[in-house]
């Protein structure tokens, strides 16, 4: 399990793809840290519903206070079958970033995820949400966005993700010894791979390679890189040193 990470003093990197994305995620309706409920879901007449009661974890109000620090009101929002106004609150997050501290000695941690950073505003939709459920019931569906009410007519069955706010992650990083040497977005990181190996420069040709122009803001893809125990840290692209034939 991610969350019970086996490791001792490793030396190495640990490196994960879309990974705490899929991690559960409490949603919380908070107009303050201290005026916060969170959305339940419950059994009645046959049938799943969802209703707002208070947060189960202490967590969520310490997440809630540093998300207000980093973002100000600018915090995601979602809009469930109760609430219009509900905040996703990925603690498993916190309990990651503690597994992989407290299980290497010195190295590198290369996180690739989705989400923002920090004061990011201007991602390709602003506007879809960050907690979202994706249906595969329909044949040939290779994963179609589909609305919550999917999740309670077919449970089990649908896909749940949320985007990462890297701000947050960082956060909870930085307090486990965790130090942040770079965070860019996903296609400027290949790019910097493919100019420096031969090997690398059919990425280039790719359609994903135009979609986010450099230093846009725009690559919803992020890759994280952070250290522990490393007194000078070599950055991207030397990090990763790939042959050039």
């Amino acid at each position: 399990s991610a969350l019970e990470l086996p490791f001792k003093s490793v030396t190495g990197a640990f490196i994960s793809n879309e990974l705490p994305d899929a991690f559960p995620v409490h949603l919380v309706e908070a107009a303050s840290e201290a005026d916060a409920n969170e959305v339940y879901v419950g059994y009645e007449a046959g049938q799943f519903v969802e209703t707002l009661g208070p947060v189960s974890d202490h967590g969520i109000i310490e997440c809630l206070g540093m998300l207000k620090s980093l973002r100000g009101t600018e915090v995601y929002r979602v809009r469930t079958a109760i609430s219009n106004n509900a905040t996703p609150i990925n603690l498993n997050m916190k309990k990651w970033q503690e597994e992989i501290s407290k299980g290497m000695e010195r190295g590198y941690v290369l996180t690739i995820d989705y989400g923002k950073y920090l004061d990011e505003s201007c991602l390709p939709d602003p506007n879809r949400p960050s907690f979202r459920c994706y249906s595969h019931l329909q044949e040939n569906n290779c994963g179609e966005e589909c609305d919550f009410g999917f999740i309670y007519q077919h449970p089990g069955k649908i896909d749940l993700t949320s985007d990462i706010d890297f701000g947050l992650l960082v956060e909870f990083g930085k307090r486990c010894g965790l130090r942040m040497e770079s965070i860019t977005g996903q296609s400027e990181f290949l790019n910097e791979i493919a100019s420096k190996s031969t090997s690398m420069a059919w990425f280039t040709e790719m359609d994903t390679f135009h979609l986010y122009p450099r230093n846009s803001g725009h690559d919803p893809y992020k890759v994280l890189i952070q250290s522990k125990g490393i007194e000078k840290p070599l950055l991207l692209p030397d990090v990763i040193n790939f042959p050039s034939s």
